[in-house]
């Protein structure tokens, strides 16, 4: 099986092995939107209606971006009753 190449951009991405409260994925969910809105990630799914799940957050959250350049994906995981999750490449 061939991997894609990872372009510079993708390289530079700020990933988190462990997030440990909510406030900290939202951080990143901020981060993730910058992405997109620099032009050159997409969103690729998720389940987070931004407002809402601020004031009524479901039992998992999960956000996922694509590179428009070379095709890779980051995904943001967060579990609320458990209080962690991830950002991470890949799905």
């Amino acid at each position: 099986m061939s991997k894609s190449k990872m372009c510079d951009g993708c390289k530079a991405v700020q990933t988190a092995k462990k997030v440990e409260n909510l406030e900290a994925f939202f951080t990143l969910h901020d981060y993730a939107k910058n992405l997109i809105d620099g032009g050159e990630y997409e969103y690729d799914g998720g389940n987070i209606p931004d407002e809402l799940a601020k004031q009524w957050p479901q039992d998992g959250l999960w956000y996922r971006i694509k590179c428009k350049t070379c095709s890779q994906t980051f995904t943001m995981w967060f579990d609320v009753f458990d209080n962690k999750g991830t950002f991470k490449k890949g799905k």
